[in-house]
C-alpha cells in the first residue's frame, strides 16, 4: 500500500491524548 493511502487512514486513527501529545494505535504503527 502507497504511504499516501495510509495517511488518510492514519488521520482517524490518530488520538490526541489530553497532555496534547499524538497517539498512534500499536497495530497501525505495525503494520
Amino acid at each position: 500500500m502507497p504511504k499516501m493511502k495510509t495517511k488518510s487512514g492514519a488521520k482517524k486513527r490518530f488520538t490526541v491524548s489530553a497532555s496534547g501529545r499524538i497517539k498512534r494505535a500499536q497495530a497501525f504503527k505495525r503494520h
